[in-house]
């Protein structure tokens, strides 16, 4: 499920989806893992709109001081369990660029810090002098044993 919050600018949209678990080795996207081998996770946000070139463009590397985006990535245990901060990543918007995934959002985990259980993985996104804008992204669940 994801949940871009809606902007106050009907020229500027932003969504975040597609939050991705890869096994160490790059093993395609599993919701199965081992409580001893590392793994990813990644997410994808982006902008569009009729402004959302030059509003990022305003506030990209090149910018004074320039936007940053944050991702916080947790797990939340279903039924009885421990709730984990996974980690953050972040980054500074790039000129010209709307789009951001793989391998620019990827939190390396390694070793894995989940105990066996069963989680509902969450990424917050977030930026920093860009603050009409703000995304959640839940699931998948994964399983480690």
């Amino acid at each position: 499920m994801n949940n871009s919050q809606p902007t106050a600018n009907p020229f500027i949209t932003f969504d975040c989806s597609n939050l991705a678990v890869i096994e160490a080795g790059g093993t395609d996207p599993s919701t199965v893992l081992s409580v001893a081998n590392p793994f990813e996770v990644s997410v994808d946000f982006s902008f569009a709109g009729i402004t959302a070139a030059s509003t990022i463009d305003a506030h990209s590397s090149q910018a004074q001081p320039p936007a940053h985006w944050k991702i916080e990535y947790s797990a939340e245990s279903i039924g009885i369990g421990p709730e984990i901060a996974l980690g953050t990543k972040e980054g500074s918007f790039l000129p010209g660029q709307l789009a951001y995934s793989a391998p620019d959002t990827t939190l390396s985990l390694d070793p894995n810090p989940l105990p066996t259980g069963c989680y509902k993985l969450v990424a917050v996104i977030t930026f920093a002098n860009l603050n009409y804008a703000a995304g959640f992204v839940e699931g998948p669940m994964i399983q480690v044993f």
